[in-house]
C-alpha cells in the first residue's frame, strides 16, 4: 500500500463527515418533494382551492426547480459550491417557514416556488461538491450519500406526516413547517465544511488554501498529486470545445443514456405519486389515518 493511500485511509472519517453534511441537501430535497402529500387536504380547505389551484400549488415547485437548476451552475462557478449550498439551505428554511405560516394563496405559491429553487440547486451542487472534495477511491460511494439521502428524506416526510396528521385543522402547517428544523441545521452545519479545493484553484488560483484542505483530507503527497491534476485540467479547459461535440460519435451513446435515464425517470409519473400518495390511498377506500400509514 502506498503512503498516500495510508494517509487517505487515516483521514477517511473527515471526508465522510463533510460528505454527510453536504448530503443533507439531498435529504431536504426528498423531504420537500414528499411532505406536500400530507398537506393536500388541509391547504385545499384553508385556501378554498379549486382542483386547478391545488394542482398548481402542488406542482409549482417544478418551476422553481428548473430556475434553481439553471442558475446554480453559473452561481457556483462564480461564488463557490459552499456559498451556493448555504444559500440553498436558507431557501429551504424560508420556504418551509413561510409555507407553514402563509395566510393567502399567492404567498403560499411564492413560498413553494422558493423551495423549488432550493431543490434545483441542491440536486445539482451537492453531488458536485462531494465529488470535488472526495479522493478518487471514495468518490463513488460518497456521492451516493446524496442519492440515498433523497430517498431517506422522502421516507421521513411520510412518517412525519403520519405522526402529525392528528394535530387538528392546522396539522398541514406543522407538516410543512417541520422541514425548517433540518433546513436550519443544514444551514449552520455548512459553515463548518471547507470550500472546494478544485474551485479555489480553478476560479481563484488560491493554491495554498486548496493545499491546506487537501492535506487535511489525504496528506501532503495526495495534496500535491491532486493540485497537479487540477492544474492540468485548467490548462485543458482553455481549449474550449463546441456544442456539436456533445453529439459526436464519441459522445452520442453517453448522451442517449444520460438523457434517457432522466426522461424515463420522470415519464413514469412517480412525482405524482409522491405528491398525492395519501390522497390516492384515501380515494381507494381507506380512512385518513390508514391512508397516511399506507403512504
Amino acid at each position: 500500500m502506498e503512503e498516500s493511500d495510508k494517509v487517505i485511509k487515516m483521514n477517511k472519517s473527515y471526508t465522510i463527515l463533510i460528505s454527510l453534511i453536504v448530503a443533507l441537501g439531498g435529504f431536504l430535497l426528498g423531504f420537500d418533494s414528499a411532505v406536500i402529500s400530507g398537506a393536500v387536504k388541509g391547504i385545499t380547505i384553508y385556501f378554498e382551492m379549486t382542483e386547478w389551484m391545488l394542482g398548481f400549488s402542488v406542482g409549482c415547485v417544478v418551476f422553481g426547480a428548473m430556475a434553481g437548476n439553471l442558475m446554480a451552475g453559473p452561481l457556483s462557478d462564480k461564488y463557490g459550491r459552499k456559498n451556493v449550498l448555504i444559500f440553498v439551505a436558507a431557501l429551504f428554511t424560508i420556504s418551509a417557514s413561510w409555507s407553514a405560516l402563509a395566510t393567502g394563496y399567492t404567498e403560499f405559491i411564492i413560498a413553494r416556488i422558493i423551495g423549488g429553487v432550493g431543490i434545483g440547486g441542491a440536486i445539482l451542487i451537492a453531488p458536485i461538491y462531494i465529488a470535488e472534495i472526495a479522493p478518487p477511491k471514495l468518490r463513488g460511494s460518497l456521492v451516493s450519500f446524496n442519492q440515498l439521502n433523497i430517498v431517506i428524506g422522502i421516507s421521513v416526510a411520510y412518517f412525519s406526516n403520519y405522526f402529525l396528521v392528528d394535530m387538528g385543522e392546522n396539522s398541514w402547517r406543522y407538516m410543512l413547517g417541520v422541514e425548517a428544523i433540518p433546513a436550519a441545521i443544514y444551514f449552520l452545519a455548512l459553515f463548518t465544511v471547507p470550500k472546494s479545493p478544485r474551485w479555489l484553484i480553478t476560479k481563484l488560483n488560491q493554491v495554498a488554501l486548496a493545499r491546506k484542505i487537501l492535506v487535511k483530507i489525504g496528506g501532503e503527497e495526495y495534496a500535491e498529486v491532486t493540485i497537479a491534476e487540477i492544474q492540468r485540467g485548467v490548462a485543458k479547459k482553455e481549449e474550449k470545445g463546441k456544442l456539436a461535440d456533445l453529439f459526436s460519435n464519441r459522445n452520442r451513446t453517453i448522451m442517449i443514456i444520460a438523457l434517457g435515464i432522466a426522461f424515463f425517470q420522470q415519464i413514469t409519473g412517480i412525482n405524482a405519486v409522491f405528491y398525492y400518495a395519501p390522497t390516492i390511498f384515501e380515494q381507494a377506500g381507506g380512512s385518513t389515518d390508514s391512508s397516511f400509514l399506507q403512504a
